[in-house]
């Protein structure tokens, strides 16, 4: 789809007078991210997040905090099969649909001989996914609280109660403001040497659907057309880059122990002129499209 025609789609979703949300939902159905809901695009995601935490021995039975459910729940079902002990999830929006919830979890046991071979599993837990009938069976077997509409920057979670904090592909659409919030609140709720892990993608979202833009497009825009055309409750994209993550997270009292990058300088090159707001940057900073972050509590 032409970035243009979903720009102004989402416009005018944005002044739709009634149930917008409903009406979104309905479009992602029928022709966009949500049409065909399987794990071949996330395959990869789930296996990089899977090596990290190898590679540093997290430990699988944790008290997981999750910021940002979404539609679907993959995440919470691949730490639940992993040993997860008990997963809290947070969204700002109710957005979790269980009729996604069920095409996820198909898709994920259709998948799980492939993931196998990467990720170690509780086959106990992964035969107990084949059993989940309804929404309130899903949340009893993965031991799962969620919690929506609510706020992730005062959660009232009890202080040092949990062990692993994540999220996938949340915080590219949260005002700065808010993100610093939201650590600092990770940082009370988390144990002394607790963990937090954050997948953010740094790509333009128009060029999801549309293949023929750059993935760093949005960088030619200024604040004011980019914002015109963004700030809203369906597609709001911050545009901050890997230093400014960074930064933030250093400061809200996390060491960060890994960064795994997808830099793309060749797509820089397909920009007319980069504008003035981010001049300054470095030629990485800019070209880096996707981040896992992972910290400790310090």
């Amino acid at each position: 789809m032409n970035w243009k025609l979903k720009a102004v789609a989402v416009l005018l979703i944005k002044i739709y007078p009634f149930d917008s949300m409903s009406l979104y939902y309905y479009l992602q159905r029928k022709s966009g991210k949500l049409n065909k809901t399987t794990m071949d695009r996330r395959l990869h995601v789930l296996k990089s997040i899977f090596s990290i935490s190898q590679k540093y021995n997290i430990p699988k039975d944790m008290n997981i905090f999750e910021i940002g459910t979404g539609r679907y729940p993959l995440f919470p079902i691949m730490y639940f099969t992993m040993g997860a002990k008990s997963i809290i999830s947070y969204d700002l929006n109710r957005l979790l649909k269980y009729e996604l919830t069920e095409t996820m979890i198909k898709s994920y046991l259709d998948n799980v001989h492939e993931l196998s071979q990467d990720i170690r599993f509780n086959d106990s837990r992964i035969n107990s996914l084949k059993e989940i009938s309804s929404f309130q069976a899903f949340l009893e077997t993965l031991k799962m609280s969620y919690v929506a509409p609510t706020d992730a920057r005062k959660t009232n979670l009890e202080k040092e109660s949990l062990d692993f904090v994540y999220s996938n592909a949340v915080f590219e659409h949260v005002y700065v403001s808010d993100i610093k919030l939201i650590h600092s609140e990770a940082n009370r709720i988390l144990k002394p040497g607790g963990y937090i892990l954050h997948n953010i993608d740094l790509s333009d979202h128009f060029s999801h659907s549309d293949r023929r833009l750059s993935r760093v497009n949005f960088l030619k825009f200024s604040d004011k057309f980019w914002n015109f055309l963004t700030k809203n409750t369906f597609f709001y994209q911050n545009r901050l880059r890997l230093s400014e993550h960074a930064k933030m997270i250093e400061e809200s009292g996390f060491k960060i122990i890994e960064k795994l990058t997808t830099c793309e300088e060749g797509e820089l090159n397909s920009i007319d002129k980069i504008n003035i707001k981010f001049e300054s940057y470095s030629k990485e900073d800019l070209a880096v499209t996707n981040v896992i972050f992972l910290a400790q509590k310090i």
